[in-house]
């Protein structure tokens, strides 16, 4: 064996072991949880999470005071199966992005209305992982639907893009709430930054930019609330657009960091 090979062997082999180093570093002692709702208007438990690429942890269930809910792939069993099936949403180098949903029945939905004020706070489980608590997004059944809107989305780019709101009717917005994990956004209303409150006239049209927005499910879930007046009446209108933003891998990479810190 001649030396240049073995200066060469022994290059490699420390490039593999600092390979390998590098790839242990970054694995995650447990699933960050990006996102967790409790949307009583639709009926339905979502848990969007961060786990090893190679993980195949499921989530088994969420516990909300006394009650336990099911993902709709699960088979509702107690035997924490190691094989169930899961799929990823996205996928990195060394993390995957995962999506659980569940839907409530009519008992389930009672409890949870009856029970609003357990609603701030939740249980995880994971079937390799120990439990992690939650505070959930809440999205309440007080929404007073309006024809007041025609809404439209015109996407600027893979994770950009421009929600518009056509007015039917004046009004005077109040205040607009956007609910989203990662989503940057700024009102703009007679192409001006918004100021609260400020009156729409009819047939006029008000955009919210927005940058940042990336899916953790398999259509992101973003929430628009308007609340405002209308001849000194109030009014509270929920849109949900869909999107299909992935976020980049230096995108997961800086959020892993932070939600580590």
């Amino acid at each position: 064996m001649s030396k240049k090979f073995k200066v060469i062997l022994a290059i490699v082999i420390v490039a593999l072991i600092a390979s390998r180093w590098y790839w242990e570093a970054q694995q995650l002692e447990q699933p960050i949880i990006v996102e967790s709702r409790v949307d009583l208007d639709k009926r339905r438990i979502d848990v969007s999470y961060i786990v090893n690429s190679q993980d195949q942890t499921t989530l088994q269930m969420v516990e909300i005071g006394n009650e336990s809910f099911y993902p709709n792939n699960s088979f509702a069993t107690f035997m924490w199966d190691d094989t169930s099936a899961y799929s990823n949403v996205q996928e990195y180098t060394y993390y995957a992005i995962r999506h659980e949903e569940i839907l409530l029945d009519e008992r389930q939905h009672a409890y949870l209305l009856e029970n609003k004020h357990l609603l701030d706070k939740g249980i995880v489980i994971f079937n390799h992982y120990s439990p992690i608590t939650i505070t959930p997004t809440i999205l309440n059944e007080t929404l007073l639907r309006t024809d007041y809107f025609k809404d439209s989305l015109k996407v600027d780019g893979h994770t950009n893009f421009r929600f518009l709101l056509n007015t039917t009717t004046e009004l005077t917005i109040e205040n607009i709430e956007v609910i989203h994990p990662t989503a940057t956004y700024q009102v703009f209303y007679m192409d001006e930054v918004a100021k609260y409150p400020f009156i729409m006239e009819e047939g006029a049209t008000l955009e919210i930019h927005f940058e940042q927005s990336y899916a953790f499910s398999t259509y992101g879930f973003l929430d628009v609330i308007v609340r405002g007046t209308r001849n000194g009446q109030k009014f509270e209108e929920r849109f949900s657009p869909n999107f299909h933003g992935i976020a980049p891998e230096k995108a997961i990479r800086a959020y892993v960091k932070e939600a580590l810190q």
